[in-house]
């Protein structure tokens, strides 16, 4: 990946893994990677454009969405 480095897996849920990865500065990033399909498509749209709008200090910041088309994967950090 040309974005983020140092993957460590942290865990799995129903539909995305969760990795910890660093930046370009290295900064440390929590990377949700979930495969999309027509199944779960729309709530996880729905899961972005909610966490897109929360700051709060005990939730993780959104940074960006990368869709990566080899895989039909979204990364989310």
């Amino acid at each position: 990946h040309k974005v983020y480095h140092n993957f460590s897996k942290l865990g799995d849920g129903g539909y995305a893994t969760v990795w910890r990865a660093f930046d370009q500065n290295e900064k440390p990033v929590a990377l949700k990677v979930m495969v999309l399909r027509d199944s779960n498509l729309k709530s996880i749209l729905e899961e972005l454009a909610n966490h897109r709008a929360i700051e709060h200090p005990n939730i993780v910041k959104f940074y960006a969405a990368y869709f990566e088309m080899q895989t039909g994967s979204l990364w989310v950090a």
